[in-house]
């Protein structure tokens, strides 16, 4: 229908020209609603009282039962909302990989890439550079 195609432009094909007033990033008109709603007005659950940007993230995450959510783990009865959280479950959870070695070549490894540099920063100055 018109509204469908008329929405389907904006978001994208429109131009970008519309400016979030707090973070000054460029999106389409659209977007931009989106984007604030997600990004920067907090909401309270109605279910548990603490404030949150994406209530709809929370609410999925944190209220429905492990049961209901898509990716369950296989190794026990845990669910997750993304194939992502699973993955890092298991990584953090069963196997207790760390991947992300420190590329200074100290002992440290980690499981995800942030910790990782973080730790590169702080006990190294800097993030490693080839």
């Amino acid at each position: 229908n018109k509204y469908c195609l008329k929405d389907h432009y904006d978001r994208l094909h429109s131009t970008r020209d519309q400016e979030c007033d707090i973070c000054k990033m460029k999106m389409t008109k659209l977007q931009l609603r989106d984007h604030l709603r997600k990004r920067h007005i907090e909401e309270v659950c109605q279910q548990c009282g603490v404030t949150v940007k994406n209530l709809k993230k929370h609410i999925k995450t944190m209220h429905v039962p492990d049961e209901e959510k898509p990716y369950p783990c296989p190794q026990c009865s845990r669910g997750f909302v993304s194939k992502k959280c699973l993955e890092a479950h298991i990584m953090n959870v069963h196997t207790k990989t760390r991947p992300y070695k420190c590329r200074y070549g100290c002992e440290f490894a980690y499981n995800d890439s942030s910790n990782r540099n973080q730790h590169e920063k702080k006990k190294h100055g800097g993030l490693y550079k080839n």
